[in-house]
């Protein structure tokens, strides 16, 4: 009987020290598929003098594929199109002409195709089942700028148009926040900065044409699967 009691007790005891398990909801690691969209605003290109582009706000869309190598950390490709209308130009008309470097009515638009490896750090999770998590994120890559038609009210009834494509490299930085639904599937919402350097067109109907960088502010939201 007294070695019954105490092998109930030892059994007791050990019962005690059993961890409940985790009931976080983490994503499984593995490779990953996304794709968002949104909306995006461009800064000014413009040159040291009288050239300059003024954009409407415009179009954001993003692909990648990823890897999770843990619950912390991922790196993904990720190709990204920005396009957006001009909404006023200024040029540089000439000697003597008192319409140099005034924005006016512009026309046409600029499609930025940019091609960026990143890394991403998510944070510790927080709310029911720590499904709410978020994340920083850091791209370097190149871009593609294509002029399709820049012009003005004043230049494009003489027939000057601005068209032509130019590479450079860029860098990103992102921030958001994703809700975890199961394992496989997140949906997110994120900010991101794009920060292009100096571009080159040459031979348009201005010139040769050299935008110091390229700026935009971009905020969406997306789906990531991993398989």
């Amino acid at each position: 009987l007294k070695q019954r009691i105490e092998k109930l007790e030892s059994s007791s005891s050990g019962a005690d020290n059993v961890q409940p398990l985790s009931t976080d909801l983490i994503p499984k690691n593995g490779f990953y598929v996304q794709g968002d969209i949104g909306g995006q605003y461009r800064q000014l290109a413009g040159e040291d003098g009288d050239t300059a582009t003024y954009f409407d706000s415009g179009f954001y869309g993003s692909a990648g594929l990823g890897y999770r190598l843990s619950k912390a950390f991922r790196l993904s490709a990720e190709y990204t199109n920005q396009s957006a209308d001009a909404k006023q130009v200024s040029a540089d008309y000439g000697t003597g002409n008192a319409l140099n470097g005034v924005p006016l009515p512009g026309l046409g638009s600029i499609r930025l195709n940019q091609y960026t490896l990143n890394a991403y750090y998510d944070a510790p999770g927080f709310g029911y089942k720590k499904r709410i998590r978020p994340f920083v994120g850091l791209g370097v890559g190149t871009q593609s700028s294509t002029l399709v038609g820049i012009s003005n009210t004043y230049a494009a009834p003489a027939g000057l148009y601005a068209n032509g494509t130019a590479w450079a490299p860029i860098v990103t930085f992102q921030a958001g926040a994703a809700f975890v639904v199961n394992k496989n599937t997140e949906i997110y919402t994120s900010a991101k900065y794009a920060l292009g350097s100096e571009l080159l067109f040459r031979n348009t109907d201005f010139g040769n044409i050299l935008p110091q960088s390229s700026r935009n502010w971009s905020i969406s939201g997306g789906v990531r699967y991993t398989f």
